[in-house]
């Protein structure tokens, strides 16, 4: 018996393994990417085959714009196809946002002077409507592309989403913690 944990992106999934190997929990994990949350229907015979195989379910999603809503429709697709499974909604499992709120909130503060000239380009751009405001994952590039040393290794892709071995990430920030409590209880 394992755990099989299914998440939307890229990011997603690195976070989710870096977090686990942090954790050092004993349950074997597999992370599954989807390729977004209106693809998990396409992962239902994966689900039903790994459930009759005695694993455990999770589901990472982003909660949105709509936390509640999120949550109905992963539960319709529960009650619909007569599975189960776990369900943890980034960023804190109770409020709606992304992964991405998740990881502007645990940043190293210690870095906190990156982010306050971003938020004040933020500000900035706001003055004119004419300017797009840069998406969030605009702001977690830009702070790693400032943190980051300008060697050919660091700038991979990679690298970037490489929670474990740098100090950009507080992994034991409060705000992270029902991400934690949400692992752990898989910890056999």
């Amino acid at each position: 018996m394992g755990l099989k944990i299914f998440v939307e992106g890229d990011t997603d999934k690195r976070l989710i393994e870096d977090y686990i190997k942090y954790l050092k929990l004993n349950t074997p994990a597999d992370i599954i990417y989807t390729g977004g949350k209106d693809k998990i229907n396409t992962q239902i015979p994966t689900i039903k085959r790994f459930i009759d195989q005695d694993d455990l379910i999770a589901i990472i999603f982003d909660a949105d714009k709509d936390f509640n809503a999120r949550i109905n429709e992963l539960n319709t697709i529960k009650e619909e196809h007569k599975i189960n499974f776990d369900t943890f909604l980034f960023p804190n499992n109770n409020d709606s946002g992304d992964i991405e709120d998740l990881l502007l909130n645990i940043f190293n503060t210690k870095y906190q002077d990156i982010f306050d000239c971003l938020n004040a380009y933020e500000s900035c751009l706001k003055k004119n409507s004419n300017y797009k405001i840069p998406i969030k994952k605009g702001k977690i590039y830009g702070f790693l592309d400032a943190v980051l040393s300008e060697k050919e290794e660091d700038k991979a892709k990679d690298k970037k989403r490489d929670f474990l071995n740098y100090d950009h990430w507080d992994l034991n920030h409060d705000y992270i913690q029902p991400l934690k409590e949400f692992l752990l209880k898989y910890n056999k």
